[in-house]
């Protein structure tokens, strides 16, 4: 469902639904009946987007695409005056706070506080353009321009899409104050000028909200997150179908869904698609041209109906890919069968040659150790045998050691027995002497 019809009957300049809103609320006289009898006048005829009660209630109702929705017109337009007063911005713009000061500091942030749009070319050449006419020194060099004449080109230039343009207070503004200027230089007696900007109001806010919101997806890729509510109580573990249908429905969800469904959601390119399913046809040793004809094959080979072929794109409904899907899961459980089979025939085939070098290697080991061991053995004994040996020349050569010592001491008592014998015989000898001496000396 197509909405530019609603969009324009509520931005559309100067007609549009906001515009008169903020032009009832610029009026001191206007009142909320006022307001809702000029939007019965401009859209009354709209019987589609735009419904008018029968009495005269102050009330009316917009068709919106969720379904039609009844306003009610009471302080519709002291709403859409609220504004914050300087003094209140003043204070907060000179709050401590570096956070509220930055909110409220004029050209940081806008009035929803987001950052301000930037302004296009056309729109930024006139601007100065108009800044460099509305000076007093040109302005009394080049004549009078009057206010009608930059309206009009202004309305001109902006080519009836005011409402995406976010600086266009701001040079009305600049226009009723080069009116004022050129008005004091025809000759007229200087008075006080009255601030001649209009003061922002909600419906203004929100065209400039919208504004951004544009330019920032006319420069960028959106990509939409749906926030669902379970239930209205917004309780967890609570889901209620009913309340969940009718946001899906609200939303555009469902629709949007169905539109897919009716469609060609998935669009490959023929070298992406024959990347993604040649394997399900083909053989991997072919190579393939990457044509229309090899894709139609791979489609009739797995016997899908109702997909088209372009020029470079594949063009296949939601069934299509969750068919090919199913046959990849298929296809690659097949693979996964074979690969575990051949996988365990080389595993066993693997293992059986490291058994068979294991056992040839123990059997060597084996052989090497019995050689080991018969050598271990008959080193044993014949160091058992030096053992004893050494032990029997140990035993030898004690034996002997005794005997020479024994022989040498009974040579010693030899010796020393004839010693003594022969000190006894030289005493003897001696005495003999002695006594004969002294026989004789006695005779």
């Amino acid at each position: 469902q197509d909405n530019k019809l609603l969009i324009d009957m509520l931005l559309k300049s100067p007609l549009g639904l906001l515009h008169l809103l903020d032009e009832q609320s610029r009026f001191p006289r206007a009142t909320d009946k006022t307001m809702v009898e000029k939007f019965h006048q401009e859209f009354g005829k709209q019987k589609g987007l735009y419904g008018a009660p029968k009495g005269d209630a102050l009330q009316f109702s917009i068709v919106h695409y969720a379904g039609r929705v009844v306003y009610w017109g009471n302080g519709f337009l002291v709403k859409n005056r609220d504004e914050l007063s300087s003094n209140i911005v003043t204070c907060l713009q000179e709050s401590r706070f570096p956070l509220v000061s930055a909110l409220f500091t004029k050209g940081q942030l806008s009035s929803f506080g987001s950052r301000p749009s930037r302004l296009s070319a056309k729109q930024n050449s006139l601007r100065r353009a108009l800044s460099r006419k509305m000076t007093l020194r040109e302005s009394s060099k080049r004549g009078i321009v009057r206010e009608s004449t930059l309206r009009r080109r202004m309305t001109k230039k902006q080519s009836g899409a005011d409402y995406l343009q976010p600086g266009l207070s701001r040079v009305e503004s600049r226009i009723s104050s080069q009116s004022s200027v050129l008005r004091s230089a025809k000759g007229t007696a200087p008075q006080p000028q009255k601030s001649t900007k209009t003061p922002t109001t909600v419906g203004g806010h929100f065209r400039k909200s919208l504004a951004d919101l544009i330019e920032k997806m006319q420069t960028a890729q959106p990509h939409f997150i749906r926030c669902i509510k379970p239930n209205e109580a917004r309780l967890p573990m609570r889901f209620d179908d009913k309340f969940v249908a009718k946001q899906l429905q609200y939303t555009g969800v469902l629709e949007t869904t169905r539109i897919r469904r009716e469609g060609y959601p998935t669009r490959l390119a023929f070298a992406d698609f024959l990347a993604r399913y040649a394997f399900l046809a083909y053989p991997s040793s072919v190579k393939l041209k990457r044509t229309a004809r090899e894709c139609g094959y791979v489609l009739e080979t797995v016997e899908l109906d109702g997909w088209r072929l372009g020029r470079s794109k594949v063009f296949l409904k939601y069934h299509h890919t969750e068919r090919l899907a199913e046959i990849i899961d298929r296809e690659t459980r097949r693979v996964v069968l074979v690969q575990k089979i051949i996988r365990g025939w080389l595993a066993r085939k693997r293992s059986a040659k490291l058994r068979a070098e294991a056992r040839r290697y123990s059997s060597g080991a084996e052989a090497f150790l019995y050689a080991i061991s018969v050598r271990a053995e008959s080193l044993f004994d014949r160091t058992l045998k030096l053992m004893e040996h050494d032990a029997a020349r140990r035993i030898r050569s004690q034996e002997a050691f005794k005997l020479v010592q024994t022989r040498e001491a009974k040579e010693l008592e030899r010796q020393e027995r004839e010693q003594e014998l022969a000190k006894k015989e030289a005493l003897n000898k001696l005495r003999a002497r002695v006594a004969q001496e002294a026989a004789q000396e006695a005779a």
